[in-house]
């Protein structure tokens, strides 16, 4: 789960992820994506992600729209 605040109104954000941080963005997977309320508060829960087999895991959010 990622929470945070003070985000852009009406903002489309999306979190993505990847074990390989050299990977250009684009190449990276799409795990959640949410529009952000009038306060700028957002919470996005991302299920299923976590790989034990994975040394490890990346996260990245940004700003579709």
């Amino acid at each position: 789960m990622i929470n945070g605040g003070n985000g852009q109104f009406g903002g489309t954000y999306e979190t993505l992820t990847t074990t390989n941080l050299t990977l250009p963005i684009h190449q990276w997977q799409s795990v959640a994506t949410n529009v952000l309320s009038v306060s700028g508060i957002f919470s996005f829960t991302a299920t299923n992600v976590l790989n034990p087999a994975d040394p490890q895991r990346f996260f990245r959010l940004v700003q579709t729209q």
